[in-house]
C-alpha cells in the first residue's frame, strides 16, 4: 500500500517530535519499521528535532489556558462583588429616600427616629466592611495579590507569578 503525501506528513510530525517511539509510530501508522526507517533517511528526518520547539509550544498554550480560567475566576469575583455592592447601596438609598419622605412630613425628629437612622447607617457601615472582607479574601485565595519582593522591584505583576508557581506545580 503506497502511503499518500498527507500520510507521510502525519508520519513525519510525529517522527520529528519524538513524544512516540519508532515502534509505536510504526504502530500508529500501521507501517514497518523498515518503511519507517526509509522514509525517515530519505526525508533526512531527525528523531525527536522538533521536541522542544513542540514543548514550548504546549507551555505557552498551557499558560494560556491557565490565564483564562484565572481571568474567568477573577471576573466572577469581581463581578459578584459589584451586584452585592449595587444591592446594599440600592438597600441604603431607597431607606434614606424614605427618610427623607417622611421628614418632611415631620419637622421635628425624635429621639427614636434619630437612634434608627443611626442603627442603619452603621449597620450599612458593616455590610459594606464585611462585602470588602469578603471580596479581598477572595482575591488572596485565587492569588490575585500575591507578589514577591523581586516582582515588586521589578514591576512584574502578580499574576505572572501566581502562574509560575501553579506551573510548577503541575510539573
Amino acid at each position: 500500500m503506497a502511503l499518500t503525501e498527507n500520510k507521510i506528513l502525519k508520519i513525519k510530525v510525529d517522527y520529528e517530535v519524538g513524544k512516540l517511539s519508532r515502534s509505536a509510530i510504526g504502530k500508529k501508522h500501521r507501517i514497518s519499521q523498515p518503511t519507517l526507517r526509509r522514509h525517515a533517511e530519505q526525508g533526512e528526518w531527525k528523531y525527536k528535532k522538533r521536541f522542544k520547539e513542540v514543548s514550548e509550544i504546549v507551555e505557552l498554550k498551557s499558560i494560556e489556558r491557565l490565564i483564562e480560567k484565572e481571568v474567568d475566576k477573577t471576573s466572577i469575583v469581581n463581578e459578584k462583588f459589584l451586584k452585592e455592592s449595587e444591592f446594599a447601596e440600592g438597600l441604603a438609598l431607597s431607606y434614606l429616600s424614605d427618610i427623607a419622605k417622611n421628614k418632611k412630613d415631620k419637622v421635628k425628629q425624635t429621639k427614636s427616629d434619630a437612634d434608627d437612622i443611626f442603627a442603619f447607617i452603621k449597620s450599612c457601615k458593616i455590610t459594606s466592611e464585611i462585602l470588602n472582607m469578603n471580596y479581598n479574601n477572595k482575591r488572596k485565595m485565587l492569588g490575585m495579590d500575591k507578589e514577591t519582593e523581586d516582582n515588586k522591584n521589578e514591576g512584574v505583576s502578580s499574576i505572572s507569578f501566581v502562574f509560575n508557581e501553579k506551573l510548577k506545580d503541575e510539573s
